[in-house]
């Protein structure tokens, strides 16, 4: 959706996105490793790396945002479910909406089409090696899991690219709440060493120094 990258008042979803993929956002040991700086460990007392996976799937300060969405989305999506569930009886000529007078197969198909949604929807910001390739969530780079890949889902393509697009809108917007929150938990504050001069820095980079 370009609203949420072309019109949207904060742009941490574009920034968490540009800077995760090339390795270079602004996490502790993103800090560590480049400056050497404090501690590359996690501020919110996790006893992990403060690496990007870990602060957008795995630290525990955050989990009340990821529980928020996750129910969020679930819900977002059973909706959809139900609205595809009417149109297909609409298109089937079914008497009153009546699931029992659809085919014995596309009845089937919608119900595993179902179960396989619910399941990744519930999974999306955790590793869930039935949902992520590799167990690893990537929710905050703004991708979701391949869903049109399921046998029963492409039978229901106005569906698949309904929900495609709400989990994507999901996820950027839970990757914007988590940096927003971060950036503002002040885990930036670890100063600089004395060392480090402004002209040490690409100028784009300067204003780093003054946050």
């Amino acid at each position: 959706p370009p609203y949420r990258y072309t019109k949207a008042s904060s742009a941490c979803s574009a920034v968490v996105q540009l800077y995760a993929r090339s390795s270079q956002l602004d996490t502790a040991a993103t800090r560590f490793e480049r400056h050497n700086t404090s501690t590359p460990y996690c501020h919110f007392g996790c006893l992990s790396l403060e690496t990007t996976h870990h602060l957008f799937v795995s630290c525990h300060h955050f989990q009340f945002l990821r529980d928020e969405y996750t129910h969020r989305v679930c819900q977002r999506t059973e909706a959809l479910l139900c609205e595809a569930e009417t149109t297909c009886c609409a298109q089937e000529d079914c008497s009153h909406g009546a699931r029992s007078s659809w085919p014995t197969e596309r009845a089937r198909l919608f119900d595993d089409t179902r179960h396989n949604l619910r399941r990744i929807a519930a999974g999306l910001f955790v590793d869930d090696a039935s949902v992520w390739p590799q167990s690893l969530s990537h929710f905050y780079l703004g991708s979701v899991p391949a869903i049109s890949t399921l046998l029963s889902v492409r039978q229901f393509p106005r569906l698949v690219r309904k929900v495609a697009n709400l989990w994507h809108e999901e996820c950027i917007l839970l990757a914007g709440r988590i940096w927003g929150e971060y950036k503002r938990a002040g885990s930036h504050r670890s100063a600089m060493p004395s060392h480090v001069s402004p002209s040490d820095f690409p100028y784009h980079l300067r204003y780093l120094l003054s946050s």
